[in-house]
């Protein structure tokens, strides 16, 4: 039988992980705002934070602050305080959610299912998407749009057809968000096989690497493929190294015209990069006549900042260096609190690879989730193998 602070951190999990079906609206983000502080009351309210998030937390919170006070003074009152005052809810949501899941305690069985409730509604909405059901795209038109024209040919679009291959990104607003939620799934699938294989298991992996290729992200190909490719050689048991080999050349057989000619695997197309590098020249340039916003940020500004495509060029153009201290101070936390061999370097990894072209930790609805499964502490030790 579990006990008292067992329940109580199983049901903070299941009440944050269930966050990633919230709406990405201003209401939305005041439910998962509202959420999260009562998470981290309830996790608090007998004990302090743990010191190491605490000091990063701080710093999160104080990025926006610093990088708009600086706006301020050279800008004045013509500020975007919309925009603003989003980023201070998004530091203040990571924050306090980062400082609750450090706290819990959680089998892995919890993270299991958890991940399971997130995964397949998420992938059954991309094969509809995929199937070009209209109600679905309408439903998500009706629910998880905000209504400007600009997010609605990301995700709408995105989801039926790019020009370069079909992607869908289910309720969320890009598949390059998404993506974060099947590659993580993965790993939480295959740390699985390594305690005990099973027929429901083989199809769960099955669901998730085809949901990473639906995204159509060339990230997470790449990704996908050097975590499995190193399970198999490293950790797989002989039964799944010989079934996940089966399976690869199965695919490959079965479906190797439509995958090699999606977007998914175009990973040397440079496009992309270079749009990446050109988005940091824009910015630099933009700014040459304050250069000051070089080292602050400017978030807030009347310069336009521009679409980074990626989490670490985002938090630059808003935050500055200050940003970039605690987001990498994050890091540097995340492969110290690595307990479990193959299931917390794996997810360090995507995290990382994922911050270089979409969004993890400023996606508000993504890391509900993300951070339960990456940060909580595994309890079942006795149970879990650690490998070598």
């Amino acid at each position: 039988m579990l006990k008292a602070d067992n329940r109580t951190d199983n049901f903070i999990a299941f009440m944050l992980a269930a966050l990633v079906y919230v709406p990405a609206t201003s209401t939305g983000n005041l439910i998962r705002l509202g959420v999260v502080f009562v998470a981290f009351v309830m996790k608090h309210i007998n004990e302090p934070p743990e010191q190491g998030m605490k000091k990063i937390a701080i710093c999160m919170v104080m990025s926006p602050i610093v990088s708009v006070f600086f706006v301020f003074v050279i800008e004045g009152f013509g500020l975007n305080w919309a925009v603003v005052m989003h980023e201070i809810q998004r530091m203040v949501f990571c924050a306090l959610l980062l400082m609750t899941v450090v706290k819990m305690q959680i089998s892995f069985r919890v993270v299991y299912f958890i991940t399971v409730i997130v995964l397949i509604p998420n992938f059954v909405i991309q094969l509809l998407q995929q199937a070009q059901v209209e109600s679905v795209f309408t439903f998500i038109r009706n629910n998880y749009e905000s209504g400007t024209s600009a997010e609605e040919w990301t995700h709408l679009d995105l989801a039926r057809e790019e020009g370069s291959g079909f992607r869908a990104g289910s309720i969320f607003i890009n598949p390059n968000v998404f993506m974060a939620i099947p590659l993580m799934s993965l790993v939480v699938f295959l740390h699985q096989d390594r305690k005990k294989s099973s027929i429901w298991n083989y199809g769960l992996l099955g669901c998730a690497v085809y949901s990473c290729f639906l995204t159509g992200s060339r990230t997470a190909t790449i990704v996908m493929a050097i975590i499995i490719i190193w399970y198999i050689v490293k950790y797989a048991k002989p039964l799944s190294r010989v079934l996940l080999i089966i399976a690869v050349i199965i695919v490959a057989y079965s479906f190797g015209t439509y995958l090699f000619s999606s977007r998914a695997v175009q990973i040397f197309d440079t496009a992309s990069f270079e749009t990446k590098i050109n988005a940091y020249k824009w910015y630099l340039s933009s700014t040459t006549s304050v250069p000051i916003y070089w080292i602050s940020g400017s978030l807030g500004s009347r310069i336009a900042n521009p679409g980074m495509d990626g989490e670490i060029g985002d938090i630059y153009a808003w935050f500055g260096v200050f940003g970039w201290y605690w987001y990498f101070q994050y890091y540097k936390f995340a492969f110290k609190k690595s307990q479990i061999l193959f299931y917390s370097k794996p997810l360090t990894a995507v995290h990382i690879f994922v911050a270089f072209t979409a969004s993890i930790l400023l996606c508000m609805p993504i890391y509900s989730f993300a951070a339960v499964i990456f940060f909580s502490n595994i309890n079942d030790y006795d149970e879990v193998m650690t490998g070598d």
